[in-house]
């Protein structure tokens, strides 16, 4: 991965980044797949400090690591994340969200490869992906030399019409190769080798 990535992960206080997320990413930074600058932004419509989310952090990843949990290499993770409240339907939050990623990367939103973790109700799919494409976060194709991909891991749609209306509205802002769409249950190792 180039040193400008960043991973965001929407639904940050849900049961899924608690119980499979975290504690997946917690084995990446054990296996040192990370590189030093990566940086990790969780994101939720809960408001929390940095402080309070990194807690929540350690907490669920001694919970539900299936690995001993090693001290540094937790604390190494926690340097990573850093937690944005963001309402999912509010355009103002996106463009907030923007300003945090070039703050993080110290360069321009063009300059930054991103990865989007939609661990959301699919109700909030298309706006969370329309908001994105507005606050110019992501688009079609390559964005210059950097790239962005969505990974959305739910049910895909309720039913075969309503998961082609949700495919057409995503595949508005991405190419078909930079959408990934993931059963909760085979996720951990699909994403592992998806950021490697």
């Amino acid at each position: 991965m180039e040193d400008n990535c960043i991973f965001l992960i929407f639904g940050a206080t849900g049961d899924l980044a608690n119980r499979k997320i975290l504690p997946a990413l917690y084995q990446l930074e054990q296996e040192k797949y990370f590189k030093e600058n990566f940086k990790i932004v969780l994101i939720a419509r809960k408001e929390k400090t940095n402080e309070q989310y990194g807690q929540e952090v350690e907490v669920s990843i001694g919970k539900f690591s299936k690995r001993k949990v090693q001290d540094d290499v937790l604390k190494k993770l926690v340097s990573r994340i850093y937690y944005k409240q963001l309402e999912f339907s509010n355009f103002d939050d996106y463009v907030k969200l923007k300003e945090l990623i070039e703050r993080l990367v110290g360069e321009k939103n063009d300059n930054c490869e991103r990865i989007f973790y939609l661990a959301v109700p699919p109700s909030f799919f298309g706006i969370i992906i329309e908001n994105l494409k507005k606050a110019a976060l992501a688009r079609r194709g390559s964005m210059g030399k950097t790239y962005n991909r969505v990974i959305f891991e739910k049910p895909f749609g309720n039913d075969l019409s309503s998961a082609r209306e949700l495919n057409k509205a995503i595949t508005k802002v991405f190419d078909e190769k930079q959408i990934y769409r993931i059963d909760h249950y085979m996720a951990k190792e699909l994403v592992q080798n998806l950021i490697v």
